[in-house]
C-alpha cells in the first residue's frame, strides 16, 4: 500500500543520508562500510518499531574476516536483536569470509572461493 511504500522510502533516505554523511566525514572505505554497520541497523529498528514490519541487513562491502564477523554479527544482535541473527534478515558477501576462515585452519592461504 501506499502508506508502506511512503515508509520504505523514508527508510531509504535516513541510509542515504547516513553514507552521505560518512562520506562528507572522509571515511575511507572500510571506515565506511563500519559506520554504515552502525547506522543502517538503527534505521531498520526504527522503521520496526513504527511499522512492525521486519527488514533485513546486508554489509556493505561484505565481511571479509572472521573478526570482522564478530563485530558485525554483535552490531546486529545489540541493536537489532536475535531475530536479525538468521540468513533471511541478516546477510553478508561471504567468499572472503570462507577464504580467511579456511586459510586459519590450514595454516596458510587458501583461496577456495
Amino acid at each position: 500500500n501506499e502508506q508502506v511504500i511512503e515508509e520504505l522510502l523514508n527508510l531509504a533516505k535516513q541510509i542515504q543520508a547516513a553514507q552521505k554523511e560518512g562520506e562528507e566525514l572522509g571515511l575511507n572505505a572500510d571506515e565506511l562500510a563500519f559506520y554504515d554497520a552502525l547506522t543502517k541497523p538503527q534505521a531498520i529498528k526504527d522503521f520496526y518499531e513504527k511499522r512492525g514490519e521486519m527488514r533485513g541487513f546486508k554489509a556493505a562491502g561484505g565481511i571479509s574476516t572472521a573478526k570482522d564477523a564478530v563485530l558485525y554479527y554483535t552490531i546486529v544482535e545489540q541493536i537489532l536483536g536475535n531475530k536479525w541473527l538468521n540468513s533471511e534478515y541478516f546477510r553478508i558477501g561471504a567468499s572472503s569470509l570462507a577464504n580467511d576462515i579456511l586459510t586459519a585452519i590450514e595454516g596458510k592461504e587458501v583461496k577456495y572461493f
